[in-house]
């Protein structure tokens, strides 16, 4: 998948998606990936329907279905708030990164959509990622 990819998410491709087993920091993940949240019906990942930028060690079909069985948290009240499921776009294919990569890759994608001007719903990783709307940063 490219830059940019529509991934769908529906129950026919998500068992095609095996997890793999615990990783070690440094070694080489099958199905890493850095992908996008986005307002629906986006069809590209511009920094104004950016909502969420994560990572995932095990497909983002599988991650996608984490964030709906996730019954509290900015991300989940954003999808909970929606009248249509969010748009999952495939930012980075990262297969065969180590965790370092991986989380150094997602952070940087944060980093460059903050400075776009996208309003991210990340709390975690390199500071200051407060909520939209408070002032602090934790």
């Amino acid at each position: 998948m490219g830059r940019g990819t529509a991934v769908p998410c529906g129950p026919d491709i998500i068992g095609s998606m095996a997890a793999p087993g615990k990783h070690r920091r440094r070694e080489p993940i099958a199905s890493a990936a850095v992908y996008a949240l986005c307002e629906p019906g986006s069809a590209s990942p511009t920094s104004d329907v950016v909502r969420y930028i994560g990572q995932t060690r095990h497909g983002v079909s599988a991650r996608w279905r984490q964030h709906l069985r996730r019954p509290a948290g900015a991300v989940a009240e954003w999808i909970q708030s929606l009248d249509d499921e969010p748009v999952v776009l495939l930012l980075d294919d990262m297969a065969g990164a180590n965790m370092i990569d991986l989380t150094t890759r997602e952070h940087d994608r944060i980093d460059e959509y903050r400075a776009r001007g996208a309003v991210l719903l990340n709390t975690a990783g390199r500071p200051p990622y407060a909520r939209p709307g408070r002032s602090d940063s934790a």
